[in-house]
């Protein structure tokens, strides 16, 4: 169960602090997409190097925004960041990770060192994340494409080939209640195909924040917030990527349960709609071959 953080904030101080933090957002997210290119263009010789920096002031804000920023404005605390000791950059690991808030993925970049993230091709085309997939391990999909997912594959598989790691957010899209969306499979599939790990990660928020849930915009007060990465798990001796995919979200969907008690996640209705219907993210026709220290999981064997 997450620890309340109630403090007697005044609603007026609560919003203040929030609109100094989506400013900061606002105006930092221009400042990239206008600097981004001229800085850029002075490393231009050295591709690896242009790389290095770029990686490292993206990871550098994302920390300041996410761990110092907000909670200096007691936005949000961060009460517990688990189980990310057990996995060394050097190894290649498949993150999967649930989605509540816009915020997610900046939450989790400055806990991932050398680590790849899957955008969806829509994202894409705005100027900011265009040039994250130009100069950093950022992947673009279209989940509508087989050309597109049998490209995104491949080069998921040359990431993990050098030894870097992938974060995915297998929903495809925020949740709109507690209830986790149904998993599109090629995180899973690619663990399978190259006997990569899958670690589930956990991030869950007191509140609801940046979420597709009606005042998550304004929470109104300071929230506790937990991020966590479970066991690692891998494919199953002749197990289904869809099996494995609903097994994956059978941990964290129990994990949530137990720390949405208590919190207003636990009395918020299913959304009454398609949203959790199984879908595929890959066609079965498509040949493409294609919380570290949690008790409830156990650690599965490589194949």
């Amino acid at each position: 169960m997450t620890k309340s953080l109630r403090k007697n904030i005044h609603p007026f101080t609560s919003h203040l602090a929030t609109l100094l933090g989506y400013g900061f957002y606002l105006v930092s997210n221009l400042a990239f997409m206008l600097l981004s290119p001229p800085f850029m263009f002075l490393f231009i010789w050295n591709p690896p190097l242009q790389y290095r920096v770029a990686s490292k002031v993206y990871r550098a804000y994302c920390h300041f925004l996410t761990h110092v920023y907000l909670p200096a404005l007691h936005i949000y605390r961060i009460i517990e960041e688990s189980g990310f000791e057990h996995s060394t950059p050097e190894a290649p690991v498949i993150f999967i990770a649930n989605h509540r808030s816009r915020i997610d993925g900046p939450m989790l970049i400055p806990l991932l060192p050398a680590t790849g993230i899957l955008i969806k091709s829509s994202y894409a085309r705005f100027p900011l994340y265009r040039a994250m997939v130009r100069y950093l391990d950022f992947i673009s999909v279209n989940p509508h494409s087989i050309l597109s997912l049998a490209d995104t594959m491949q080069q998921c598989k040359n990431l993990l080939a050098k030894n870097k790691r992938l974060l995915i957010f297998p929903e495809g899209t925020r949740s709109r209640s507690a209830r986790l969306n149904s998993f599109k499979e090629l995180a899973f599939r690619l663990s399978i195909e190259t006997g990569t790990a899958v670690v589930p990660v956990i991030i869950h928020s007191e509140l609801p924040f940046m979420a597709k849930i009606k005042g998550s915009y304004f929470p109104g007060r300071e929230f506790a917030v937990v991020i966590r990465a479970l066991a690692p798990q891998y494919g199953r001796d002749g197990e289904r990527t869809s099996d494995f995919a609903d097994r994956i979200r059978r941990i964290m969907a129990e994990t949530l349960r137990q720390l949405d008690r208590g919190t207003v996640w636990e009395n918020l209705p299913a959304p009454q709609n398609n949203e959790h219907r199984r879908h595929r993210s890959v066609p079965a026709s498509l040949s493409i071959k294609p919380s570290y220290g949690s008790d409830s999981c156990v650690q599965e064997k490589p194949l």
